[in-house]
């Protein structure tokens, strides 16, 4: 199999029941590399929720800038933000203006990732 970060090359040729064509040239290509991100988990609450929802991790979890988005059942961003580890001691979303239903909340950095399942509920 293929393995992250790894460069190949290959060529074609082609067979059927009339005969054969001349190798093609050489193309090249290279996988992407691996990505090793930590699962972090995080505190939500309270869930379900209807007027604001309250974040919460160790500042020490997530390491420089973090990005968050929130988005609902068709895909739709309904929610981001960016900001430092240290904004979320207990950082609040407002989400009264959103419609019942559930949610996925989503916090990376470029080595951490956590996502939680909301259900807002009015």
């Amino acid at each position: 199999g293929l393995t992250p970060g790894g460069q190949y090359k290959f060529k074609v040729k082609s067979e059927c029941s009339s005969g054969s064509s001349d190798h093609s040239p050489w193309f090249s290509f290279a996988t992407a590399p691996e990505i090793n991100q930590n699962i972090i988990s995080i505190k939500a609450f309270p869930n379900p929720v209807n007027n604001f929802l309250t974040i919460s991790l160790g500042i020490d979890e997530f390491k420089g800038e973090i990005i968050g988005k929130m988005v609902d059942f068709t895909g739709r961003t309904v929610w981001s933000q960016s900001f430092a580890p240290s904004d979320l001691k207990d950082f609040q979303i407002p989400v009264a203006h959103l419609r019942d239903g559930f949610y996925q909340l989503q916090l990376w950095s470029k080595e951490q990732i956590a996502n939680v399942r909301i259900f807002i509920h009015h």
